[in-house]
């Protein structure tokens, strides 16, 4: 599978490389379910996607380095190590292992499933990569992994609202169901006054020597309430907005429910919000405004938000708009405050909310694009934005404006068919593999169909 890219000028002489890819049965399975979208191999600045196990580079002669991405649905995984060397030769072949094992199940809480996300590490490593894999309104996920074996995870559900980890999870590739424990620790958080504290965090940490720390969170609600559920048997640490509770010991699937906790001093933090982020709320498209002074966060849909045990004193904040789909930061660097024991803050959170769908001969694409000002370098300020298999998109700009794009989908076929689409009037110069080819004038709207491009040397 060949695509061909608009690129400037590269060398025009290359050698032919065969790439052979050693899958294992289970990720050769996933490639034709679906399940794996293909293996993208980038070798000398020349990129190719693939479900074909073996496959042709043309690229410039000398030492060059193979890297490889596995493309799931969600998102992708780096091959460990991360780049074989090559020494590029006429005839040359190389051979990338892929003993991954494709790994399909479901997440279930008191027998229902769970909607969210969970990240996995190996049982057997204190520090290790982790593997993100989202799962869906049937709790199912699907996720490329290096090895069969024990892993621990950490999973977050309720809009990243709830959170519990679980150890020693046996990962086959079978399908299988990953059920959490069922003990929660259950309560009410007032602050001073004894009045309900709305968005504070609860955490209860494992007392116990493990590898990794294992712990639950929850986010409290209106009336100050709280459950950490997916607890394991065992003692745990309680901690509400960062500050230390008590210690409650479970036995397997117990409820300890009533408890009462007491938070500190706070700042109260009021958003000004623009009408496209309010409208973006009342639709779904904003899930939450993620408020964060120092090291103490809230999330709210509201325009008033009370943040406890923040230190006072000079310091940072940072406004956050949390979409369906991605968590987009409005100010990365964040905003200078001096924080005042029962004080109050004003926010503003100006942004224009953008939605609307993306589409190519009127038919909905199904991609991901970025997103820049017109005015400045792409490499200087841009955001990534996905779009879904109806072309839609949904996301906040910090102020109106124009914008440049670049919008990314698949065009090509593994017959070696190659569709350059997208383009207005103008002359472009084509190249494939990185060879360059002839140029192409166009008119707007104009197309050009029946090109040749070889490759080779």
């Amino acid at each position: 599978m060949l695509f061909a890219l608009l690129l400037a000028a590269v060398p025009a002489f290359a050698e032919s490389v065969t790439v052979r890819l050693d899958l294992s049965d289970s990720m050769r399975a996933a490639l034709a379910r679906g399940d794996m979208q293909g293996i993208a191999l980038t070798m000398g600045g020349r990129t190719v996607v693939t479900k074909d196990e073996t496959t042709v580079f043309d690229v410039a002669p000398g030492k060059a380095a193979l890297h490889a991405i596995l493309m799931a649905r969600h998102g992708n995984y780096a091959l460990e190590p991360n780049d074989l060397d090559v020494d590029v030769k006429p005839g040359a072949v190389v051979t990338v292992p892929i003993p991954w094992l494709f790994v399909t199940r479901s997440v279930t809480l008191h027998g229902k499933p769970v909607h969210g996300y969970m990240d996995l590490i190996p049982s057997n490593v204190a520090h290790g990569p982790s593997y993100s894999v989202p799962f869906d309104d049937a709790g199912r996920f699907g996720v490329p992994l290096p090895h069969a074996g024990a892993y621990d995870a950490q999973v977050w559900w309720n809009n990243r609202g709830q959170s519990a980890s679980v150890a020693g999870i046996e990962m086959r590739g079978s399908e299988a169901r990953i059920e959490l424990p069922e003990g929660r620790i259950a309560g009410r958080v007032v602050d001073a006054d004894g009045k309900p504290a709305a968005g504070v965090k609860v955490k209860a940490l494992l007392n116990a020597s493990t590898p990794r720390p294992r712990g639950g969170l929850a986010m409290t609600d209106a009336d100050g309430n709280f459950a950490v559920e997916g607890l394991s048997a065992g003692t745990w640490s309680v901690t509400a907005a960062d500050k230390p509770v008590r210690d409650v010991v479970l036995r397997d699937g117990e409820s300890k429910d009533g408890l009462l906790v007491h938070v500190g001093s706070s700042v109260t933090v009021h958003l000004d919000l623009s009408d496209s982020v309010r409208e973006a709320i009342a639709r779904g498209d904003v899930k939450n405004v993620l408020v964060a002074i120092g090291n103490r966060s809230v999330k709210t849909t509201a325009t008033t938000a009370v943040i406890y045990n923040v230190a006072p004193g000079p310091t940072k904040l940072r406004t956050l708009l949390i979409t369906p789909a991605e968590i987009y930061a409005l100010d990365p660097s964040g905003t200078p405050v001096d924080v005042v024991p029962g004080g109050e803050l004003m926010v503003p959170v100006h942004a224009l909310f953008v939605t609307g769908t993306i589409a190519l001969h009127g038919k909905p694409l199904r991609g991901q694009m970025e997103v820049w000002p017109s005015a400045v370098s792409r490499d200087a300020w841009g955001i990534a934005v996905p779009f879904d298999e109806q072309g839609r998109f949904a996301f906040p700009l910090p102020r109106a404006g124009q914008y440049d794009l670049q919008v990314w989908w698949k065009t090509t076929d593994a017959d070696g068919g190659f569709t350059v689409e997208g383009l207005i009037g103008g002359t472009w110069k084509l190249s494939a593999a990185g060879q360059p080819a002839e140029a192409i004038v166009l008119d707007n709207g104009g197309r050009k169909d029946g090109v040749l491009l070889r490759v080779g040397h």
